[in-house]
Formats: C-alpha cells, sequence, structure tokens
C-alpha cells in the first residue's frame, strides 16, 4: 500500500501542465518576478530632472564644470542600478568631456600653480578620454561638447592624445580649449597636434591664442570666440592667416586690430556678428570696410572711442538699406552691455537712408 501511495505520489508531482498553464506561463515572461522594464518616456521624465548645461563660453567656466560633474555622478549612479539604465543614461553621461580650474575630481579640486596641480588637469583629461576611446569605444559617437584648461604638464603629449580622439568624435559641435603658455610659449605644440586632423563636424571654437592652429583643420566653423588672459595684439596678427581656411564663419569675437578689417572681410564673407575691441583710439574710417559684409547683422564694441558708436551705426544702415533686416549695436562696458536695435525699415518708397537715420537716433 505505501509503495502504491509513494509511485502515485511521484507521477502527480511530473504530471504535464495542461494547455492553460502553458498559455499563462508564457504570457508571464522572464522578468515576471522582478520590476518590469522601465519604458524609455519615464526614463526621459527621470532625466528631465538633470537638464543639460549651458555651452561653454568665453567666460569662467568654473560653476558650470562643477555642476556638469554633479550631473555626471547622479546620472552614473543611476546607470549602475540595472542594466536597462545603463542602456539609456550612458550616452548622456559621456555627452561632454569636461575638465575645467575649480572642478572637484575625487578628493581634490583642480588649480593651476603647482606641478602636482598642473599634472592633476593632464591625467584627468587623458582618463576621460581613454574611457570613450578605448575601454569604451561606442561611447566617442555620443561626445558633443569639449571643455578644457590644459596644464604646461607634458603639453605636447597631452595635445596629441586630445586632436587624435576628437577626430573620434563624429557628432562634436563645440570646442573649449585655454592653454596658458605665458610670454615664453608658442603655438608649436597645437600646431603638431591638430595638423593631420580633419574636424568638419566642429561649429563652434573658443580658444586661446596659442590653440589657433586648430583652426585649420575646421573648414565648417561657424563661431569663433576667444578666451583666457593672454591676449597678445602682435600674436593676434597671426590670427588671419588660419582664418583664411574658415570660409562660412558667421559669428567672430576678437579684439581686431585697426589694419586687420580688410583681410578679414575677404576670408569671412559670411560674417553676421562681429566684435570690435580697441584699448586706444583707432582711426574710425576703418569701418568703411564693413560694407562689403553683406551679412553683418549685429556689431559689439568694446572701445572707448567716442565715434565708434555713430560709425557702426552708419555702416549698419547701409547694408540695412539693401537687405531691409533688423540690425543691432552692442556697447560693452566693464560693467555692462547697452543694446541699440535698428529696426527693419517700413515698406516705403520714401523710406530713406537719410530719413531712417534721423528716426533711429541712437
Amino acid at each position: 500500500m505505501d509503495d502504491t501511495r509513494r509511485s502515485t505520489r511521484i507521477k502527480w508531482s511530473k504530471r504535464s501542465p495542461t494547455p492553460e498553464e502553458e498559455i499563462l506561463s508564457s504570457e508571464r515572461g522572464t522578468n515576471s518576478t522582478g520590476l518590469t522594464v522601465l519604458p524609455d518616456e519615464l526614463l526621459l521624465e527621470i532625466l528631465s530632472y538633470y537638464p543639460p548645461l549651458p555651452h561653454p563660453t568665453s567666460k569662467n567656466n568654473r560653476v558650470n564644470a562643477q555642476a556638469h560633474i554633479e550631473r555626471r555622478d547622479r546620472l552614473l549612479a543611476l546607470s549602475r542600478t540595472c542594466s536597462n539604465l545603463r542602456r539609456f543614461f550612458r550616452p548622456y553621461i559621456w555627452e561632454r568631456i569636461e575638465v575645467c580650474e575649480g572642478m572637484r575630481v575625487g578628493n581634490s579640486v583642480l588649480a593651476f600653480g603647482s606641478k602636482k596641480g598642473d599634472k592633476e588637469f593632464a591625467v584627468e583629461l587623458v582618463r576621460q578620454l581613454e574611457i570613450v576611446t578605448i575601454r569604451d569605444a561606442t561611447l566617442a559617437q555620443h561626445v558633443k561638447i569639449v571643455n578644457v584648461d590644459i596644464s604646461t604638464f607634458s603639453v605636447h603629449s597631452v595635445l596629441l592624445e586630445l586632436g587624435r580622439c576628437m577626430a573620434l568624435f563624429d557628432n562634436l559641435h563645440t570646442v573649449r580649449i585655454e592653454l596658458n603658455l605665458g610670454h615664453r610659449g608658442n603655438n608649436l605644440a597645437a600646431l603638431r597636434a591638430f595638423r593631420k586632423y580633419s574636424y568638419p563636424q566642429i561649429r563652434n571654437v573658443i580658444i586661446s591664442k596659442w590653440i589657433y592652429p586648430l583652426l585649420d583643420s575646421c573648414p565648417q566653423v561657424r563661431t569663433i570666440r576667444q578666451c583666457g588672459n593672454d591676449r597678445d595684439n602682435a600674436f593676434e596678427r597671426t590670427l588671419f592667416s588660419h582664418l583664411r581656411n574658415t570660409p562660412v564663419l558667421e559669428v567672430l569675437d576678437l579684439d581686431l586690430l585697426e589694419d586687420e578689417f580688410e583681410p578679414l572681410v575677404k576670408s569671412c564673407p559670411l560674417l553676421r556678428e562681429i566684435t570690435i575691441g580697441y584699448s586706444y583710439g583707432i582711426p574710425v574710417e576703418q569701418f568703411s570696410k564693413l560694407d562689403e559684409l553683406k551679412h553683418l547683422q549685429s556689431i559689439t564694441l568694446r572701445t572707448g572711442e567716442a565715434g565708434a558708436l555713430a560709425w557702426a551705426k552708419k555702416h549698419l544702415l547701409s547694408i540695412q538699406n539693401a537687405d531691409k533686416q533688423e540690425k543691432t549695436i552692442f556697447a560693452s562696458e566693464s560693467w555692462r552691455q547697452t543694446a541699440y536695435h535698428l529696426p527693419a525699415p517700413l515698406p516705403d518708397k520714401h523710406n530713406t537712408i537719410a530719413s531712417y537715420v534721423e528716426r533711429t537716433k541712437l
């Protein structure tokens, strides 16, 4: 009797599932006992609490750079939760290569002024570049912004590695590189680092004077701004040899010299915005060259020259008479910037330049 019961029990425990049970089992799926996979729409809602930061500017970037590190750390923590979150958040984590003075890296804050501090800049930059090009080369396609301060520590090797990696970033559109080599420096390091590459994907460049050779490799650059406090009028004359390779340039923010308007107009006929800054009086007649910039929309003046504002207005109105577009003059002083708008003229056959100047007095 005992053997019969035992045999019956064994046979019952091994019976085949019914068709209904097979259907229920197949519908349950492989993740039935854990969290369901979050849809991308919900993950986008989570990401909205960590919005992207503004693009780098020619001014101090410490605040934004540190905010980027904090955002990256939070997204990195989320990506370690599960494979689905890793898949979704990793591309956003590595949208930017960011190494700037004032950033906290590990237990220290990046700062120039010592050999140890200068080395930390180089180590952190190379570490980030290695992650997106060697450890996981699929991340290179997600890099859109490079925003770095470069120290003098092993500067040639660091720039060579940066130049190589930038060529791998197919979606890179904005680059800010600040390098201060002092009065005894030269641009040979940048020349060697970038000259064998082409970066047609780059649209916006913010660079210090030692990085000017980068422009030779950016044929599609639209915006050029200068950063750093080591501006040198004599050195800036070399800039225009590089601008010859930027035919589609639209925005130029540099302190131009009085004899640079003519080569500028020839090199960059598509300019829409231009900054003119002088620390000394200038021959206002130089503004006459601006009439040849047929696409010019705004002028930013960083000069105390009394006649500069009137001359800028005169030449913008001359261009406006042909294109009928609104123009703007920004007059920058040490503590404020004033905007003067020149509205587009009304479609009136009697709307002459003279009457329009009278109606739009600054």
